[in-house]
């Protein structure tokens, strides 16, 4: 998609992309859907969300927690960069984007990939409203799990936003998690422990809240690889509540 689409444009293209719609592009409209308010998703660009991230992220304190970076990073999705002189960087990964001097350069395009076979996309938000408000802590994770050993047969992406600054990964968590068998209770134990440990957070927030609100999102995303639930913890593995209309006694 291009950087220049207005947000609401984007969630047209991934609503029209691919019939059936893959569950990670559902998971990036619901999440996008949650962006600021209908006024700003018609008119802010995906591209200028993205260097809001990149130039807010100095001052750990006073990041932009964008959720836009934190899903996009989470997908998997690469930019493809420009400089002033006409040399390109095609399929900068939003690592080597958080990084990169962006003088003289703009983002061209996102690309955002299609789901790999077995692929568990999950994302998550928490902020004051349910709209219109900068997430506290957001965070994008996705593993593929194999449907007979339920081992993790590829190295998963963990995201975090609001922890350290925007889209953070967990990379030693991900390097934990490796050909883990995801039915292992004490196997979840051990990566809360190594997660608990990397997060490591610098925003100006209570550090106890901001490591609770991320471990509640991983033993969220972690009920989603499970093969099966008992009926009390599916709803705990909904990354959105559906909120319905509220009615009077």
């Amino acid at each position: 998609v291009g950087a220049a689409l207005p947000i609401v444009d984007v969630i047209g293209v991934l609503k029209t992309a691919v019939t059936p719609i893959p569950q990670s592009f559902s998971m990036v409209i619901a999440h996008f859907e949650r962006i600021a308010h209908v006024l700003v998703r018609n008119v802010g660009s995906l591209g200028g969300n993205l260097m809001l991230a990149h130039n807010h992220q100095t001052n750990p304190g006073n990041s932009f927690p964008s959720d836009a970076a934190t899903v996009l990073s989470g997908v998997g999705a690469t930019l493809n960069l420009a400089d002033s002189a006409g040399k390109t960087y095609p399929n900068t990964t939003f690592e080597n984007f958080l990084g990169t001097n962006m003088n003289g350069k703009f983002i061209v395009s996102i690309n955002i990939p299609h789901p790999a076979t077995n692929e568990v996309f999950r994302s998550y938000k928490t902020a004051l409203r349910h709209v219109n408000s900068h997430a506290i802590v957001n965070a994008a994770c996705k593993a593929v799990v194999d449907p007979t050993s339920h081992k993790v047969t590829q190295t998963p992406t963990l995201v975090f936003g609001g922890v350290r600054g925007p889209a953070t990964r967990m990379t030693a968590t991900e390097t934990a998690m490796m050909g883990v068998d995801v039915t292992d209770s004490t196997t979840f134990h051990s990566l809360c422990a190594t997660l608990k440990g990397e997060l490591k957070p610098t925003v100006e927030r209570k550090v106890e809240y901001v490591e609770s609100l991320a471990l509640s999102y991983f033993y969220k995303f972690f009920l989603a690889l499970q093969p099966s639930l008992p009926a009390n913890l599916v709803s705990a593995a909904q990354p959105w509540l559906t909120r319905t209309v509220s009615h009077g006694a």
